[in-house]
């Protein structure tokens, strides 16, 4: 070994993992989000129109099934919407 050392004397200045682990009690992952960074700003900015589209054509979707289940025949029309809502929206299913 390098400058006269055994190889005891060097494996015990090395910590094994074993030991830092029961240093710590818990491996745990923690998401740390930094609110002052322009970057997150500029993805929840980016993310916004994209979330309300989303919400948005569901609650489409729940208005136009009452619509159509008053002013059209009611055992009909829902199954008739929702089978429309599920064709429009099969693009999206196997694009993403």
């Amino acid at each position: 070994m390098a400058n006269g050392q055994s190889v005891t004397e060097t494996s015990e200045m090395i910590e094994s993992p074993e030991s830092e682990r029961s240093k710590v009690e818990s491996w745990r992952l923690h998401v740390l989000i930094d609110w002052r960074d322009p970057a997150v700003w500029r993805v929840l900015k980016l993310m916004l129109p994209v979330t309300l589209g989303l919400g948005l054509i569901n609650f489409n979707a729940v208005v136009d099934s009452i619509f159509a289940s008053r002013l059209i025949d009611p055992a009909l029309a829902p199954t008739a919407i929702d089978k429309a809502f599920r064709l429009y929206m099969l693009p999206q299913g196997i694009f993403s």
